[in-house]
């Protein structure tokens, strides 16, 4: 006779294997009775991003399956009172939460914010002393990929590595194929010049002038604008060294290179490629839009395509992710691997809290997350280069990470690369350039002018 254990466990193998069907969610909450005895209160990310959110739901699932005196109490922002999508919400959320003796939350979301947080906080020494430090755990440092230099981020940290590096991102011009194709032009995925990026712009004009189903060439939101990425890219071409856009300076060569870039957004602004309503045009009314062949660039985040397949699987397919055009073959671009999750020093349940997070960096979280966001991740798995390269998403991540490697950087919005650290916040003009508000001479005068006695 079978002794009810066994065949406890026999019905829990059967449950487990008729339940790994790809997109089929994993309930081991109705296989296993919980024995629970330490809760750790996890704050989420990704929701209502389709296979983003799943893989987190799935392994918190597989976690507490695996480990059974752990209960993962997951939620995400829109569950706990703060938005994510407000730097001014998330940062009042985790300034709080890291002063308290006792936080509430044990697993942190600072979604690789180390700057903003300690401008807002006023210190920027936040992250050694509040978060626990990960570089000290060889499941981390021995399973993270070699595009990765851990020892430059811990720089950045305070010394510390404060979490794993699941996500991995590039930032993309986005194109329709099938608006390029209704305009007459082929895109290039890679190697694109700013003068093949004038030229598509043209011939969204061209078409424009003779038919009434006008198309946007290039779609801008003001809560989430991504016209600097086009600037960050033009700017960041004319360097050799990375290092020289970090050193905290104002330079002669550094302002040159920006009247450059501020001329080719001027010759941008006469075709008027932004959608008209762009000042109050707001990012999640637009989202959509490449996919339903309203526009025919959206500059954003590999991580679109987890927003677009959820809206319209074969649509999704429409779009491909292309290189931000420059003035010169470049060796950098944007993108990198964000530290999404921290554990807090004062956590009640420390330990438990770091091995879950342990936990998820191994190289099975690193294959479902390639397959099924279509994004890269910064730890290590055994895919080969066959099969990470089975579709435009794969294959651009892919392309991106083999030529630019380490040299990657995250953009920003900001006046840092060309004014330095210290003159973060000081008006660049770009927005004002681009849209025909100012001519590039008019917003170099007013930057020299500002910046006059800083120059070397």
């Amino acid at each position: 006779m079978i002794k009810r254990l066994d065949l406890f466990c026999l019905l829990v193998l059967l449950c487990f294997s008729c339940s790994k069907d790809e997109g089929q969610k994993i309930d081991y909450k109705a296989i296993v009775p919980t024995k629970a005895i330490h809760q750790v209160n996890f704050v989420g990310q990704w929701m209502t991003e389709g296979k983003r959110e799943l893989i987190v739901r799935n392994f918190v699932r597989e976690y507490e399956f695996q480990n059974q005196e752990v209960h993962i109490n997951l939620k995400f922002p829109e569950e706990i009172g703060f938005d994510r999508y407000s730097t001014e919400s998330t940062y009042a959320f985790n300034s709080d939460l890291l002063k308290q003796p006792i936080p509430k939350w044990d697993i942190v979301l600072i979604n690789d914010d180390m700057e903003g947080l300690a401008n807002y906080m006023g210190d920027t020494e936040w992250a050694g002393k509040y978060l626990v430090d990960f570089s000290k755990y060889s499941a981390i440092t021995e399973n993270t990929i070699a595009e990765i230099d851990i020892e430059k981020v811990k720089k950045r940290w305070n010394g510390i590595l404060p979490g794993p590096f699941l996500e991995g991102q590039y930032w993309a011009l986005w194109t329709n194929k099938k608006v390029a194709e209704k305009i007459g032009i082929e895109v290039k995925q890679y190697g694109m010049t700013f003068d093949d990026y004038m030229s598509y712009l043209s011939a969204v004009e061209e078409y424009n002038k003779t038919n009434t189903d006008k198309i946007v060439a290039f779609q801008e939101s003001i809560d989430w604008g991504s016209s600097f990425s086009i600037a960050n890219q033009l700017y960041l071409s004319l360097f050799d060294d990375i290092d020289v856009l970090y050193k905290d300076e104002v330079t002669e060569k550094k302002l040159q290179a920006w009247s450059k870039t501020l001329q080719a957004l001027e010759k941008m602004a006469a075709l008027k490629p932004l959608n008209e309503n762009w000042e109050s045009a707001l990012w999640s009314d637009n989202k959509a839009n490449l996919l339903n062949e309203k526009c025919l660039f959206f500059a954003n985040g590999s991580w679109m395509y987890n927003i677009w397949v959820e809206i319209d699987k074969e649509l999704v397919l429409n779009c491909i992710p292309s290189e931000f055009p420059t003035f010169q073959k470049t060796k950098m671009y944007p993108g990198g691997f964000p530290i999404m999750w921290a554990v807090h020093k004062n956590s009640p349940n420390k330990k438990q809290a770091i091995d879950f997070l342990l936990g998820m960096n191994k190289p099975a979280m690193a294959e479902e997350w390639v397959r099924k966001t279509k994004c890269p991740t910064g730890i290590k798995g055994s895919l080969s280069e066959v099969n990470f390269g089975s579709d435009q998403f794969e294959a651009f991540s892919y392309e991106l990470q083999k030529t630019y490697g380490k040299n990657m950087y995250k953009i920003s919005e900001n006046a840092k690369f060309v004014l330095g650290e210290k003159h973060t916040y000081e008006p660049i003009y770009f927005m004002e350039v681009i849209t025909g508000e100012l001519t590039a001479k008019q917003a170099m005068k007013k930057i020299r002018t500002s910046m006059g006695r800083y120059i070397r």
